[in-house]
Order: structure tokens, then C-alpha cells, then sequence
């Protein structure tokens, strides 16, 4: 029975949402600008058939969780792309390079249901950042007595995938696949308690969830026949306010029920540090230890440069790029882009120059433009290196906001820690958007 073969459109958009990408973050990973990845979604445009797009789409390999070379040969000539060649094979799919693609992109009714391993990561590049950070921050997370509890705080425009997948993997090490499991909460606003508790109960694999009860009776029953379960919870803080009040609820029953037994560390930003300092409702995140996701490092830089664009940087030049780019992830992205596209050397300004156009920048500088005060205040700031000392919690607002909008970085300036702004670009943006004198 012949069946007819889907759009480029149709694979792409089931492979966003098996992954959780965004099209922003397909975009950087390929090289190309976020609007062209939304012209592919709606079916109006496919990738060009030239080398350039097709070496864009081979780094989607990993990103969008292909593990047959069939289905990405499948997913290649729906981008009007030739199919990959031997050497392709070998480098791409060494272990499984013939095996017949998940059932929902095979055309058989009669097939069973196939399930994606539940914590699918990208073999390599999890295994290769940050890892001095999360080996220390799971032995922190294992000496917290009775409740170990952590809120891991992150600044805005970080590429979480990557990030989260690397504690996942490090936790799969140390509690082993069966005991680690991985939600994020509904984004809408408009979801109900139900929908909301059933969707958690399908990310753990408890279909059996219907509603709260159901939801908390499987968690327990999930610690119960074991020593020890670890849970990463991501965007905590986002969608409906009151459910995610019923889950740290939950969650709070949970470790104060079996003490020492339940691991848990919750991913979020400005919103959740604010849950933690401005809030005493929560009384889940009284009891957490707070920590900040580590600056990017030398390692980090050449990982991505290798895993994104295939760079092979040195030493040297890992390090001009994190210091031009103030280890923003998206400015270093955009670093590595410009690094990639020219063969020829480039110059600290070169990169500056492509920075201050970054749409990251001008999506967090853009805001305060409309605050006449703020502005002001923002573009005197901007004439200095260092603006205040470090607090856990920023009592100034507008710092606050700099801060967590990813504009500003805590700096340690012999032994005092001082918030700065993170690189030259930064600040050359800041005025040029802002139109300061």
C-alpha cells in the first residue's frame, strides 16, 4: 500500500516538538536567520539545494534526534538535499546506519507505537561542558540532609538543551536511567489542574495520570521502589501560577515524606529567584539551596565551535572569542557564525561591530527605551566598567533587570565580587539603542 510521503514542513515541525526546539535555536545551530526557518515551518520555502544548507542541515543530526540514517535520508530529500553518501554514513550513523526509522515516520497504520528513549541527549556535546561544575554541584546536591533541594539559576539567552542534557546525562551516571526523570510544566496560561498534572504524569511515563492525585500517588510510589530518585524540573516558574504552587506543594510533601530519598533541582530565572526572595508562600523554596549555571569557558567555547559549525579552534582563539563575546551564549554563537563564514583572519573589531547588530541585544536594550528615566539612569551606567557590588538577590530593580536580562555578569576583582557589563559590544549596543549622548 503506497502512502504519500510528508512535506519538509510536516517532518520539521514534528522534529521542533519531539525536541522541544525552537525554530531561534534550530537557526543558530544551522547558521541562518530565524525567519528563514519560519518560512520552512509554514511551507513556504525549503532549504536551498547547494552545499552550505546541506552542511546546515547535517548539524541538525544530533540536535533533532535522528538515529537512522534512513529517516534523515528521508528528512534530506524532503529538503530537496542529496541523501547521504558513504562517508556521510560512516561518520554520522557508524552503528545504525540501515535501520528501519520510528514508526511515526514509517507509513504502516499496523505499526506500535514508538517511544523515543525518554531522555534522549546529544552524545557528544553534554559530555564535554561544564563538567568540573555539575560533578561538584550533584556532590552539593547529595550532602544536602534531609531535603535535597536546589534552585539552578540561569540568565537570560542561555541554550538550555545542551545544558540541561549535560546534568541529565551526569545524573543518569550517578542514579541510573530508571531513577531519573525530567518535566517541564505546561506553558499556557489557559491549561487546567488535569491537563496540567497529565501532562507531567506523560513526561515521566505515567499514563495512568489523570489529575493532582494521580499525578503525586506515581511520584511516591516512583521513590518508594527506590533508594534514591532524581528529578530535574525545567522553567518552573512558567504557566499557570496556582498549579505551579499545587506542584511545589507536591513536591515539598514528597521530600519532607521520604527525607534524603527525594533529589530535586529546579531550572528557572529572574521569575523563580523572585518566587525565593519576594514570596514566603512557597515554603519549597525555603528549604533549597540556591546556585548559578557557571560562565563559559575555554572548553565550552571550542565544544560549541565544534558541534555547531565543526570549527577546530585553538586554544587562543577559544579565548578572544570568549572575551569579545563576554561569554553571552548568543553573542559567542554569533562569533562562531562570523568565525565560520570567513576564511580570512578577523579582528576583535570585526566581531564587535557583528555583535552590536545581534538581535539579543537589542531585544533586552529595547524595553528600557520606553521608560524615560530608565534610560537615563542605564546610559550613565554605561560610561562605567563596574556598577555595584554582587548581591544573592539584587535590590535595585533596574540592575536586577539588566542582570537577569543577561546584559550585566558578576566578576570577581581581587577577591570582591562586582557586577559588570558583560563585553564592549554589550555596551556599545546599549548606547546606540538606547540613543545615548
Amino acid at each position: 500500500m503506497q502512502h504519500e510521503r510528508k512535506s519538509f514542513a510536516e517532518l520539521l515541525r514534528e522534529r521542533l516538538d519531539r525536541k522541544n526546539l525552537t525554530p531561534g535555536q534550530l537557526a543558530s545551530i544551522m547558521g541562518v536567520n530565524p525567519s528563514t526557518v519560519y518560512l520552512w515551518l509554514k511551507g513556504e520555502t525549503e532549504p536551498q539545494p547547494n552545499d552550505h544548507r546541506r552542511k546546515g542541515l547535517l548539524r541538525c543530526i544530533k540536535p533533532l534526534g535522528f538515529q537512522y540514517a534512513n529517516e534523515f535520508n528521508q528528512f534530506l530529500e524532503a529538503a530537496g538535499q542529496p541523501v547521504l553518501n558513504n562517508a556521510e554514513l560512516q561518520k554520522y550513523f557508524p552503528h545504525s546506519k540501515f535501520e528501519p526509522p520510528p514508526p511515526q515516520f514509517a507509513t504502516s497504520s499496523n505499526n506500535e507505537e514508538w517511544q523515543e528513549p525518554e531522555y534522549p541527549i546529544n552524545n557528544n556535546l553534554p559530555g564535554v561542558i561544564f563538567i568540573d561544575y555539575i560533578k561538584g554541584l550533584f556532590l552539593k546536591l547529595s550532602q544536602l540532609n534531609p531535603y535535597p533541594i536546589m534552585l539552578l539559576l540561569t540568565q537570560a539567552h542561555w541554550d538550555e538543551p545542551p545544558c540541561r542534557d549535560a546534568i541529565l546525562a551526569r545524573a543518569r551516571q550517578l542514579y541510573s536511567d530508571a531513577n531519573v526523570l525530567h518535566i517541564h510544566p505546561p506553558v499556557s496560561l489557559s491549561v487546567d489542574s488535569e491537563s496540567y498534572f497529565a501532562d507531567l504524569g506523560k513526561q515521566c511515563g505515567m499514563e495512568c495520570v489523570k489529575k493532582e492525585y494521580d499525578f503525586e500517588k506515581s511520584l511516591k510510589a516512583r521513590v518508594e521502589k527506590t533508594d534514591r530518585l532524581f528529578l530535574l524540573v525545567s522553567r518552573f516558574e512558567q504557566g499557570v501560577p496556582s498549579l505551579g504552587k499545587q506542584l511545589a506543594s507536591m513536591m515539598r510533601d514528597i521530600s519532607e515524606t521520604y527525607p534524603n530519598h527525594f533529589h530535586l533541582v529546579l531550572c528557572g530565572g529572574k521569575k523563580l529567584v523572585a518566587l525565593k526572595y519576594e514570596n514566603n508562600d512557597l515554603s519549597l523554596l525555603n528549604f533549597a539551596t540556591v546556585e548559578h549555571w557557571p560562565e563559559l569557558g575555554r572548553a565550552e567555547v571550542k565544544a560549541l565551535g565544534e558541534h555547531r559549525f565543526e570549527l577546530d579552534l585553538d586554544d587562543a582563539t577559544a579565548d578572544e572569542l570568549l572575551e569579545v563575546s563576554g561569554g553571552h551564549p548568543q553573542l559567542l554563537d554569533e562569533c562562531l557564525k562570523l568565525k565560520n563564514k570567513n576564511s580570512r583572519p578577523l579582528k576583535s573589531t570585526d566581531f564587535i561591530e557583528e555583535l552590536t547588530q545581534c538581535d539579543a541585544l537589542w531585544q533586552s536594550f529595547q524595553p528600557f527605551k520606553k521608560e524615560q528615566q530608565a534610560r537615563q539612569v542605564i546610559c550613565e551606567w554605561l560610561k562605567q566598567d563596574k556598577l555595584a557590588d554582587w548581591q544573592p538577590y539584587i535590590q535595585n530593580e533596574l540592575l536586577r533587570e539588566l542582570y537577569w536580562e543577561n546584559l550585566l555578569v558578576k566578576r570577581d576583582n581581587n577577591g570582591k565580587h562586582e557586577l559588570e557589563w558583560r563585553c564592549d559590544a554589550v555596551r556599545m549596543a546599549g548606547k546606540t539603542i538606547l540613543m545615548c549622548g
